[in-house]
């Protein structure tokens, strides 16, 4: 599982927002600047699953029939079902993300993006590393955005969060400035992996410029969305 949009130079989205930035800690923050990818018990080891239920010995497969011969399902046969495979599948171990947690929750608190930065390179681990190097390879513009969106959306219900991204991702559709064309073109169409950011730098970004993206616009087309 993955949040990619930084990585193509937009906001997480579809809700992306709100799920993310209501995780515990800054685990979310984390996850939608990075554009980090998390796999099985990680998933559930941070709040955005209930159970985990792997392809194992065809675990998920048998789990699949069990929960499709229930006569007569209630969320409490459901539930115990779900729990008798998760305890079968669920092992436990820490990774590398997990015993991090204390880390990213104490560098991604942080109020700007450039002391999100300041702080991984003072760490030395291998997952302070990864971490910079996927925050440095994306939008400047689309970490500044998505920082600002998290701490706001953190504050506000499901409602208040897909209406604020629908502010934010119709500017960065329809400014110039915005890096999503960039990010898309780069990554997808040419391949190169390299999309060409402007600003190029996250100090370059002001906070004017952030702050242009959260303004609602009369003049914006939002015809894309009947497409």
């Amino acid at each position: 599982m993955a949040m990619p949009e930084t990585p193509i130079g937009f906001i997480p989205d579809n809700g992306g927002s709100y799920f993310l930035s209501h995780l515990p800690g800054n685990m979310g923050m984390y996850l939608g600047l990075t554009g980090d990818q998390i796999k099985g018990e990680d998933i559930y080891n941070i709040g955005l699953s209930t159970h985990h239920v792997t392809h194992k010995d065809g675990a998920l497969d048998r789990l699949e029939s069990d929960l499709i011969s229930l006569s007569q399902p209630t969320d409490d046969t459901v539930s115990e079902i779900l729990d008798l495979y998760h305890s079968k599948c669920y092992s436990g171990a820490t990774s590398s993300l997990c015993s991090n947690i204390p880390t990213i929750n104490r560098i991604f608190s942080k109020g700007r993006v450039e002391d999100i930065v300041r702080e991984l390179r003072l760490e030395e681990s291998d997952w302070a590393k990864h971490s910079l190097k996927l925050l440095l390879s994306n939008s400047p513009l689309a970490l500044k955005l998505t920082h600002r969106l998290f701490r706001l959306t953190r504050r506000l219900n499901l409602y208040d969060s897909l209406s604020l991204e629908l502010t934010v991702g119709g500017n960065m559709l329809a400014l110039p400035t915005a890096d999503f064309c960039k990010g898309v073109r780069a990554l997808f169409v040419e391949k190169t992996g390299k999309p060409q950011w402007s600003p190029s730098n996250i100090k370059d970004v002001t906070e004017e410029e952030v702050s242009r993206y959260f303004t609602q616009s009369n003049h914006l087309n939002y015809e894309f969305l009947n497409q």
